[in-house]
């Protein structure tokens, strides 16, 4: 609970309670965990690479590729993409 007379961060959400007490809660990540898989010689290769690069790390090179990528994607598209609010997985049989 933050005393009388101090501010939350600047980002931080404040809450009040039921009991009206407030309480302030972090604000949301700017980054996000995200899981899939690859085939393990494309994980290998990318491993060499940041091993054998100080300055990189797994993160950092796989922001880049995909950053790369999706600007590969926008220009042979013509144009940014809509944004969707939708979940990635299908239904089967889709």
């Amino acid at each position: 609970m933050a005393r009388k007379g101090t501010r939350a961060p600047r980002d931080a959400t404040v809450r009040t309670r039921t009991d009206g007490t407030k309480r302030t809660e972090p604000a949301r990540a700017t980054n996000e965990r995200v899981t899939f898989q690859l085939p393990v010689s494309l994980i290998e290769k990318a491993r060499d690479v940041v091993f054998f690069s100080p300055s990189l790390t797994m993160a950092s090179f796989m922001e880049e590729a995909l950053v790369a990528q999706l600007k590969r994607a926008e220009k042979k598209h013509g144009n940014r993409f809509r944004r969707v609010r939708a979940p990635l997985s299908r239904p089967e049989g889709r």
